[in-house]
């Protein structure tokens, strides 16, 4: 047998090999500006994920008023905003969102319903409920006040605010809405600024 025509035959099959190889080793280091973007994407899908198991996880649980309670995700941190009527719901809706899959951080801006004694007439019940949509209205109208994500709650003309807002100067314009309507006897101001990630 002729040992060279035998090295010759082999040469194709390496060259086939090599060739196959290659393509893998590209996709794994793409870099292209779509393949940046899926995983943008994909981030964006998981914060929405995750949000949305932690607000019905707190739905179903029998102890956290859920529908009072605000839920935002960022990488994977999620911070809580609302107001509760003790402690034991406000822990209890951290405990909740840290035991969700993905979650990172949980950052409880939960404000506690101040106790204010004595018992509510129906004409005062009735008086703050105007106030609550008075306020409410203000916000919604107010240009740099996010009233969308405000909440708001009145006890005997004493209005609370709660929830979380993007900058400081929104918190103030916010309280200024409410202040300026008529009935209020005072602004309780629960309002967090939203906090930024620090980078990995």
């Amino acid at each position: 047998m002729n040992p060279l025509r035998h090295t010759w035959r082999l040469i194709p099959l390496l060259a086939i090999a090599v060739l196959a190889v290659q393509p893998a080793t590209l996709v794994r280091a793409d870099t292209t500006p779509g393949a940046a973007k899926t995983e943008h994407k994909t981030s964006f899908a998981g914060n929405a994920s995750i949000t949305a198991k932690v607000k019905t996880a707190l739905l179903a649980d029998k102890i956290t008023p859920g529908m009072k309670i605000d839920v935002d995700t960022n990488s994977g941190v999620v911070t809580l905003s609302g107001q509760v009527d003790n402690q034991t719901q406000k822990d209890r809706a951290a405990a909740i969102a840290a035991k969700t899959k993905g979650v990172t951080q949980v950052i409880n801006h939960l404000t506690i319903k101040p106790n204010i004694p004595g018992k509510r007439k129906a004409g005062t019940v009735l008086n703050d409920a105007a106030i609550t949509a008075k306020v409410k209205s203000g916000l919604l109208a107010d240009k740099t006040a996010p009233g969308m994500k405000i909440n708001v709650d009145t006890v005997k003309g004493i209005v609370t605010l709660s929830g979380e807002v993007d900058t400081a100067a929104q918190k103030q314009s916010s309280e200024a809405v409410a202040k300026k309507v008529k009935g209020v006897q005072g602004v309780i101001n629960h309002l967090t600024v939203k906090t930024t990630p620090k980078p990995k």
